[in-house]
């Protein structure tokens, strides 16, 4: 029998992105008769370690412990976990520790240390320096191929970041990509071995629901909207990383031959950011804020095209959902999002120095031409969905991976 130990930290990934794969994952192994699985939540908010049990998986949620943010901090809280979770793991069994983010390289050290003949796993759902480049890949390379005396304080964290990230991408025994990109990129600049990495996309159970004309007819009424009206939809956190104000540059432009769109954006972030950016179009663009699963479906089922036009993502579920819908999408050529949209509706980023740049003119013609194709690319989205990214070719893939020796 094996272990598997999948570990997670309570934090603003975890209700998002890292969140969503946890339970699709645990969706893979429901039938799986032969591995025994744990979900490790550390930061829990708990005052002392509580365990409990759904639906055949075991949940250890362990307290948060207040630590300076220093490496021997992290490297002590490390082993204090590994000690304390050895008292949970059964003697003589086959242990796999599925590692989520990046800076828990030192409990993956600790682990190894405990349990030497342990498997370790990690999914790399983020590049740590993307969110402080904003994907500015250009700008990476830069700073590695720099002298440590040219580097300022930003440049010398992103380096020490990478030696970290280097050592714990070699260190494991397999690490899951989510995007061809990445793959290459990992081996090319991380110089970790192509026989270590896994491309596994991520996948989602096909929760569509065919509906008619007649009833996307009735819930647009429903949302207050007309039949006319075309529905141009963003998801996701409202911030300068995602794209948005180019998002509403381009759908100015949009509105001069389809003045009958409307541009929804779902998510939170900062919002009051960008209301000002929607001076003149106000009534065209709607903020919903953050949405329930079953009020953001809703909207899924009534738009006509969806818009990914970030700097950086892995594998976007916002993406997957969209192509389950059978919406179709426009967006960038950033890395993970250009495997997912169609030729010819990905707009290149331009990488300049420290900037990054878009051409509103031609998102917004990309936009134009997605609207007047729609049913011929939504079925194509579709077929990209079940292709790629649902849930039973993620379940075959992980599966064959943890059975593997």
């Amino acid at each position: 029998m094996k272990e598997l130990y999948i570990i997670t930290n309570n934090s603003k990934a975890g209700q998002y992105g890292i969140g969503t794969y946890i339970t699709q994952l645990l969706y893979c192994l429901q039938t799986c008769i032969k591995i025994q699985v744990t979900v490790i939540m550390l930061d829990s908010q708990k005052d002392e370690l509580v365990e409990k049990h759904i639906e055949g998986v075991r949940y250890l949620l362990l307290p948060t412990i207040q630590i300076h943010a220093l490496e021997k901090d992290y490297r002590r809280y490390a082993r204090s976990v590994a000690y304390v979770l050895a008292s949970y793991i059964a003697p003589n069994r086959e242990l796999i520790f599925h590692f989520n983010y990046s800076y828990h390289i030192w409990l993956a050290e600790a682990l190894k240390n405990r349990f030497p003949r342990c498997r370790t796993i990690l999914t790399l759902h983020y590049l740590p320096w993307c969110f402080d480049l904003s994907g500015n890949i250009h700008r990476f390379r830069a700073i590695l191929s720099q002298e440590e005396k040219e580097r300022d304080i930003l440049e010398r964290q992103i380096y020490e970041e990478y030696l970290n990230d280097k050592r714990f991408y070699n260190e494991v025994d397999k690490v899951i990509c989510l995007c061809g990109e990445t793959q290459s990129f990992l081996y090319e600049i991380y110089n970790v071995p192509i026989e270590k990495i896994e491309l596994i996309y991520n996948g989602l159970s096909d929760e569509q629901t065919a509906l008619s004309n007649k009833d996307k007819k009735e819930i647009k009424a429903e949302l207050g909207f007309t039949e006319s009206e075309k529905i141009i939809l963003f998801v996701g956190r409202v911030n300068q990383l995602k794209g948005i104000h180019w998002l509403i540059e381009a759908f100015k432009k949009t509105l001069s031959k389809y003045p009958e769109a409307r541009l929804i954006i779902i998510g939170d972030g900062n919002i009051s950011d960008y209301l000002g950016l929607c001076n003149g179009i106000w009534g065209k663009v709607i903020f919903t804020g953050k949405l329930r699963k079953d009020q953001l479906y809703r909207f899924y089922q009534i738009a006509d095209i969806g818009v990914l036009p970030s700097c950086q993502e892995q594998c976007s579920y916002v993406g997957i959902e969209m192509l389950m819908h059978g919406i179709p999408l426009v967006g960038t050529d950033a890395m993970g999002i250009s495997e997912m949209i169609e030729e010819g509706y990905k707009i290149p980023l331009k990488i300049g120095g420290e900037e990054i740049s878009l051409c509103t003119d031609k998102l917004s013609d990309s936009i134009l031409s997605a609207l007047a194709n729609k049913g011929f690319f939504g079925k194509r989205a579709r077929h990209r969905f079940e292709k790629y990214y649902s849930l039973n070719t993620m379940r075959l893939k992980v599966t064959q991976l943890y059975n593997s020796e």
